[in-house]
């Protein structure tokens, strides 16, 4: 596992004990996985918090992924990749600041014909947990509207 990975592993031991997280890891030659999942509201909600070590670019992304299910016992997905937050992407369970933050460590150049990112894994790693750990009440109430509003339509 990549040493940045394993410091968003260290940084984020507190979501295993306070909100019975899982893990599960996936190595690959393009792209390293790491995801942490939280599964709440008697298993109508599962909210995982990807991060995907890119070795080309030199660059850590996160999604934040929930899995809701309705009524009828369909799984419906939404998902924030916070790559694309520089695409005016709308982060409703993120405070201002964190999200002007996250806006900051997503910055890239183009180096040849290569797109490299201008900040360190390490550095990003250690601001997506400190984003989850200072919204994580706000992240997991976002599930519940999103399941509240899933219900409304059915």
């Amino acid at each position: 596992m990549d040493k940045t990975l394993k410091t968003v592993e260290e940084e984020l031991n507190w979501l295993i004990k306070d909100y019975k997280a899982t893990t599960d890891y996936k190595p690959n030659k393009h792209v390293e996985t790491l995801n942490y999942n939280v599964v709440y509201d008697r298993k109508n909600i599962k909210l995982t918090f990807q991060f995907l070590m890119l070795p080309k670019e030199d660059s850590l992304v996160l999604k934040i992924i929930y899995l809701i299910r309705d009524n009828q016992k369909d799984y419906h997905q939404v998902e924030y990749p916070l790559s694309k937050i520089r695409t005016e992407l709308n982060l409703p369970m993120i405070n201002e600041y964190d999200y002007q933050r996250i806006h900051d460590v997503m910055d890239y150049e183009v180096l040849g014909d290569k797109i490299k990112s201008t900040v360190s894994q390490l550095t990003q790693g250690l601001t997506f947990t400190e984003v989850i750990r200072r919204n994580i009440k706000e992240i997991i109430k976002h599930g519940r509207t999103l399941r509240k509003i899933q219900l409304e339509k059915n």
